[in-house]
Order: structure tokens, then C-alpha cells, then sequence
């Protein structure tokens, strides 16, 4: 699902602000297909129910997503 639309008469006008546009659809995907993928994982294999909602318990998720945004198969990121 496109989050960004340009009207025909902008994308005749300006391709490469169309090109931003699918670039930023991109970014958005992906940032999505992340989330999910994380809270997946951070729900089935980190979080347990006896976790308080804490600092401990904030920092423990801020950990996780910063290893798991270090391994994740980004594309739309990495690429110039």
C-alpha cells in the first residue's frame, strides 16, 4: 500500500519528485515490515510477562532494537 500518491500531472511535470516519493513509499515499507518483524520476535523471545513497564524494561527494548536495526536485511536503507 503506497502512503505517498502524486497526481499525473506532477509526475509528468517533476520525475524526480515522483522518485522521491517511491523512494519514501520504499523507506516506509520496509520501517513497516521491520516493526513487524521485531515486535514479533521481542514479544515470543525477549518480553516476559513479569516484566514491569520499568526503566529496566525500557532499556531492555531499546537494546533489542538496536541489535536487531544492527542485524536486520535492510534495503531500501542502505542504498545510495
Amino acid at each position: 500500500m503506497s502512503i505517498f500518491y502524486a497526481c499525473t500531472k506532477e509526475e509528468n511535470d517533476n520525475p524526480s519528485k515522483l522518485q522521491k516519493f517511491e523512494e519514501i513509499n520504499r523507506i516506509s515499507s520496509e520501517m513497516a515490515d521491520f516493526h513487524t518483524f521485531f515486535m514479533k520476535k521481542f514479544l515470543t523471545e525477549t518480553y516476559t510477562k513479569n516484566d514491569a513497564l520499568d526503566q529496566k524494561t525500557v532499556e531492555k527494548l531499546v537494546t533489542s532494537i538496536e541489535t536487531e536495526m544492527r542485524n536486520y536485511d535492510f534495503k531500501s536503507l542502505l542504498s545510495d
